[in-house]
């Protein structure tokens, strides 16, 4: 059987691209890996700054929400002291004078009374102020009360959206933990990738050797011949 040089030629180039088709293949794999493995790196650390705007907003939400407790703590000694001076206001009208209590009548309503004294009684006139000064008392505790109210609607406000953060950062690490879980299948098989490829390399050396010999031997009996 004659062999000529240009078939030799082609067998030297096609086990060339037969080894090259070979080794490439686990070799993308490894490059699809790491771009993978990036394109995760870069999610979870889209996700690990959502997370850590959360906890600045949930700490600010904390200091606001430390702040409505003390003003809700200052309400009650509030209305401790409105009905001190609505006590002290009805014992002080019930040693007011006949000229005190008209007076303080005609201030209260001076456009009805301006003009005409009040023939009363003088303990109506005082029951009749001290209840009005109770009123007004109660008026200032309603006022408050409902101060007291909004502060705390306030606060429920404010643990709504830390429970809402808290809820979306939960979200955010159960994304994180399975791109790791990801990341760690992908690290994986770039690893039992790079023990085959080395593998590989060892047989392409001994094969390369092989080949070299026999192209080598087969060149030289071209060449005798």
């Amino acid at each position: 059987m004659t062999v000529n040089k240009d078939s030799v030629i082609i067998i030297f180039i096609l086990l060339i691209l037969g080894l090259g088709v070979w080794l490439n293949t686990s070799v993308q794999t490894n490059i699809d890996n790491r771009a993978k493995i990036e394109e995760l790196n870069k999610r979870n650390d889209s996700l690990k700054s959502v997370i850590d705007t959360n906890n600045y907003i949930i700490d600010m939400l904390f200091v606001v929400d430390s702040t409505l407790t003390a003003q809700i703590a200052n309400q009650k000694p509030k209305i401790i002291e409105r009905i001190r001076l609505v006590d002290s206001s009805k014992k002080e009208i019930a040693k007011y004078t006949d000229s005190q209590l008209v007076a303080s009548f005609n201030k209260r309503y001076p456009k009805d009374t301006t003009s005409q004294k009040l023939e009363l009684a003088k303990p109506v006139l005082v029951s009749a102020a001290q209840d009005l000064a109770e009123l007004d008392g109660a008026k200032d505790i309603i006022v408050i009360k409902d101060s007291t109210i909004n502060l705390y609607e306030k606060k429920d406000k404010i643990k709504d959206s830390i429970i809402n953060k808290h809820e979306s950062n939960a979200i955010n690490y159960k994304y994180i933990i399975s791109n790791q879980f990801t990341q760690n299948k992908l690290v994986m098989e770039e690893n039992m990738s790079l023990r085959y490829d080395l593998d590989k390399q060892k047989k392409k050396t001994k094969l390369s050797k092989i080949v070299n010999i026999a192209l080598l031997g087969g060149i030289g009996y071209l060449i005798l011949k």
